[in-house]
């Protein structure tokens, strides 16, 4: 007997609003994988800012099930990615989502952060996020930063980001959610 030939999943980036059928099964992803104190209202993510753009962003089979969500902020050439997330993925799932992500950004330096202190039972996961993110390029900054008490290690793909730019950058993402 042959061996069953597995095929290539397809994912879809599709953008989340309420006229997405699945909106709440992403905020609840989005609820479980982010701290109250690392969230911000999942509303705000939904809406445009005054400044910049932003993209709330769910990863789907071709099933509808979904896999991940990412937010992505804008201003000029830099893209802050505070938030992505991923459930049950199977296997090469996270890089194909990763991928679609930064492709979505490609022109422009790329920021991500870390949390820097997690639970025990987290470690591990976080360890493999680092080790997606550095197998997609991304490098340390050697900066940190502290919103909310929550303390974050930054890391950038495309360019060098100074600390001036990213304190005024974070500002204004922070901002943004208030609007």
């Amino acid at each position: 007997m042959a061996a069953k030939e597995e095929k290539p999943l397809k994912i879809s980036a599709v953008s989340v609003d309420k006229s997405l059928e699945d909106w709440k099964k992403v905020k609840a992803l989005y609820k479980e994988s982010f701290t109250s104190a690392q969230r911000a209202p999942f509303r705000s993510l939904m809406a445009q800012p005054e400044e910049g753009e932003s993209a709330l962003t769910a990863y789907l089979t071709d099933s509808r099930k979904i896999l991940g969500l990412s937010y992505a902020y804008t201003k000029g050439d830099i893209t802050y990615i505070p938030y992505i997330a991923f459930k049950d993925c199977p296997k090469d799932a996270e890089t194909v989502i990763f991928s679609l992500l930064l492709d979505a950004h490609k022109g422009n330096r790329i920021v991500l952060d870390v949390a820097r202190t997690i639970s025990e039972d987290k470690k591990k996961a976080r360890q493999k996020r680092l080790d997606l993110f550095k197998n997609a390029g991304f490098t340390e900054t050697g900066i940190s930063g502290k919103d909310f008490g929550v303390e974050y290690d930054y890391y950038a793909l495309g360019g060098k980001v100074t600390r001036e730019e990213l304190a005024e950058f974070t500002e204004d993402f922070w901002n943004s959610l208030d609007a």
